[in-house]
């Protein structure tokens, strides 16, 4: 059934948000996942991107409609990003997780039995987009993806100083 689905019940497929803090403008930053990945998903960034917008309405919300709906710019939302920082209120640091890179020249790695659904310009993009001044980005190991582990967040967790991950989560883990 490709009509509904309810995936922003899961909050880190709805939207990638970014605190005011980190942000060039100081405000707080939305932007909807347009979920591209899947027919059924595509659908629902025009209401999340409503909800959010009627829930924070003051002039310290920057909203931004879903990227578009192309292959390059797959986004999945926050279930690819985390935010370290010393402590709440302070500026950070945003790791932004992808599982390809769709303009790659050379031929990126990328997984064999399930579809790397971010995409390493729809990180790059939403990070643009929300002024946010220190950013990583780092790609999920392709195995992980083939395993069913799709976004970064079954794998891996973070928050302010702290980071847990598989060991297999991250191409390129010791750099």
């Amino acid at each position: 059934m490709a009509c509904c689905s309810a995936s922003s019940m899961w909050t880190a497929n709805a939207a990638t948000v970014s605190p005011s803090v980190d942000s060039a403008d100081g405000r707080v930053h939305f932007t909807a996942a347009n979920l591209n990945q899947k027919i059924h998903r595509a659908i629902e960034h025009r209401t999340t991107t409503r909800q959010l917008r009627a829930i924070f309405q003051t002039k310290y919300f920057a909203h931004h409609a879903a990227l578009p709906g192309a292959d390059t710019l797959g986004d999945e939302g926050a279930a690819n990003h985390t935010r370290f920082c010393r402590e709440h209120g302070t500026a950070g640091v945003q790791l932004f997780i992808y599982g390809r890179e769709a303009l790659a020249s050379g031929g990126s790695l990328q997984p064999k039995t399930f579809p790397a659904r971010q995409t390493r310009e729809a990180s790059e993009s939403v990070a643009r987009l929300h002024g946010v001044r220190d950013t990583i980005f780092w790609q999920q190991d392709p195995r992980c993806i083939d395993t069913g582990a799709f976004h970064n967040d079954v794998v891996a967790v973070g928050n302010q100083n702290v980071f847990f991950y598989h060991e297999h989560a991250f191409l390129d883990e010791r750099d």
